[in-house]
């Protein structure tokens, strides 16, 4: 394997790790969302209709973020789709 090719395999290697530890930092801070969203909550009782649009807010950023799709309109979204 010639020099130049070997190169070209490290830096393909390199984006695609970058690209791996993006994805896992997107997740964490899924990860960190829901833990603040579950800690925001009551622990007994009903919800407020504050309380539900935040709830509601934060599932469609994770949902836009778990698509990779910041335009991702939920109310279109099918079990299928």
């Amino acid at each position: 394997m010639n020099q130049m090719k070997r190169e070209a395999i490290i830096k393909k290697s390199q984006r695609e790790i970058q690209k791996i530890e993006e994805n896992v930092e997107t997740k964490r801070e899924d990860i960190n969302k829901i833990q603040e969203l579950e800690n925001s909550l009551p622990k007994k009782g009903k919800t407020t209709p504050a309380q539900n649009d935040k709830i509601k807010n934060q599932i469609i950023d994770i949902m836009r973020d778990l698509a990779n799709d910041p335009k991702l309109n939920p109310d279109d979204i099918t079990e299928k789709s």
